[in-house]
């Protein structure tokens, strides 16, 4: 689906218990640009490329409402600590100082839920073997092992392998009535 193909409210503001996720736009280069040079957080992301200023991350922004991603920048208190989006697949990342919080678990919930709520398919993660905070969120959503391959991550400059996991929509109702 092309961003035009949206309604305005598929990528409206989600607020949950702690956070508020709104619609990614020009405001956020500077916060991507920022947190997406910190090796910490771009290690872990196969797009990140090992130079990452404005330019990149104007393009980011301008290719994910090109092509009709669901993005969002998550914060709280209004500090921005990641963003979060379901394009292709679901992909986020998060500060380093918010690791651990169960912020990437609750931001991926709402934008699973969103996702589901406006009639979206099933959706694919992937996520680096070694990376055990990031599986165990996507298994705590419900998400099943599928498949591996192989990605180019462009800040490790390399070929690494990547863990495919889905989720149906089937799926979604049984693990949000178990989360509760």
């Amino acid at each position: 689906m092309h961003a035009a193909g949206l309604a305005g409210t598929d990528r409206a503001a989600i607020r949950t218990a702690r956070l508020l996720l709104r619609p990614i736009g020009a405001e956020d280069v500077e916060g991507l640009v920022h947190f997406l040079s910190d090796p910490a957080i771009a290690y872990w992301l196969s797009f990140v490329p090992r130079a990452f200023g404005p330019e990149e991350a104007h393009a980011i922004i301008t290719d994910f409402h090109r092509s009709g991603a669901l993005v969002w920048a998550i914060e709280r208190d209004g500090r921005l600590l990641g963003h979060i989006g379901i394009g292709d697949e679901l992909g986020y990342w998060l500060a380093p100082d918010a690791w651990g919080e169960g912020i990437a678990t609750e931001a991926a919930r709402a934008a699973i839920a969103r996702h589901f709520e406006i009639g979206r398919g099933r959706i694919r993660a992937g996520v680096d073997p070694e990376n055990h905070r990031s599986a165990r969120v996507l298994e705590r959503l419900g998400f099943e092992r599928t498949a591996v391959e192989w990605t180019w991550f462009a800040s490790r400059e390399k070929a690494c392998r990547r863990i495919l996991m889905d989720l149906e929509p089937a799926r979604w109702p049984r693990v949000t009535l178990a989360a509760q």
